[in-house]
């Protein structure tokens, strides 16, 4: 029975700790399909094509402004 309450309360701590360091995005599915999105777009362009890179990197960045307020996206 100890075994199984032990076993509880790592579950609820662990349980916590990812709520606790979960996004606080609202937009957050819009916020991971513009990443996709242009993060596909950046890699058709050539090894070599500065202006193909240029536009989708500069395109990646608009979608940071879907989650101004979220600390967790600000670093990615």
């Amino acid at each position: 029975m100890k075994a199984v309450s032990s076993a509880l309360v790592a579950c609820v701590a662990l349980l916590a700790l990812a709520r606790s360091t979960e996004a606080v995005c609202a937009a957050q599915t819009v916020f991971d399909a513009c990443m996709q999105l242009e993060k596909n777009n950046l890699a058709t362009c050539g090894s070599v094509d500065w202006n193909c890179q240029c536009q989708w990197e500069k395109a990646i960045l608009t979608c940071y402004d879907d989650c101004k307020d979220d600390p967790t996206t600000q670093r990615k």
